[in-house]
C-alpha cells in the first residue's frame, strides 16, 4: 500500500471552495484508477 500525504494552508474564507474542489478531484481519481481505496481530508485542530 502507498499513502501520500499533502499539507496545504487554506485561507479561512476559502475553506468551502477547497473542500468542494477536493471532493470533485477525489471522485475523478476514483473513477479512473483501479484499486483506489479513497482519500481522507483532515483538518488540524490547531488551526481554528
Amino acid at each position: 500500500m502507498v499513502r501520500v500525504v499533502y499539507h496545504w494552508k487554506v485561507k479561512s474564507n476559502e475553506e468551502d471552495l477547497f473542500v468542494k474542489a477536493w471532493v470533485r478531484v477525489t471522485k475523478a481519481i476514483r473513477a479512473q484508477l483501479k484499486g483506489d481505496r479513497g482519500s481522507q481530508l483532515l483538518r488540524s485542530c490547531n488551526n481554528f
